[in-house]
């Protein structure tokens, strides 16, 4: 198993997980993901854009079962996302979530087969 120091010191690209509705992966995939305040953060006091994002499968399947799943409309379907950064993306990392302020280019996306259904 991989320790947080090990995670932050490894120089090869870094995985992560990201949930979005299947409309917004359709612009998600002309144009990237792009760090804003939506809906879900106007609810906790954020102030900067930002893009979040989950460490690992296991982390973002928790947040689903408890709380982030409430946070999409029922009959939206949803995609997970899988987003592959450089290690010179910044990026801040809390537990098991990630955000970034920067914009991730497309090519850095791909939409994984995870069945949310």
């Amino acid at each position: 198993m991989t320790t947080f120091k090990q995670f932050l010191e490894n120089k090869e690209d870094k995985t992560f997980y990201h949930v979005t509705t299947k409309h917004n992966w359709n612009l998600i995939k002309k144009q990237g993901l792009i760090p804003k305040i939506g809906e879900r953060a106007e609810k906790i006091p954020e102030d900067k854009p930002k893009i979040y994002m989950f460490t690992d499968i296991n982390s973002m399947e928790d947040a689903l079962q408890n709380w982030l799943l409430d946070e999409f409309p029922e009959d939206e379907p949803l995609v997970v996302l899988k987003i592959k950064l450089p290690p010179s993306h910044p990026i801040q990392i809390n537990g098991s979530e990630v955000t970034s302020n920067s914009p991730i280019p497309k090519e850095y996306i791909q939409k994984t087969n995870i069945n949310l259904d």
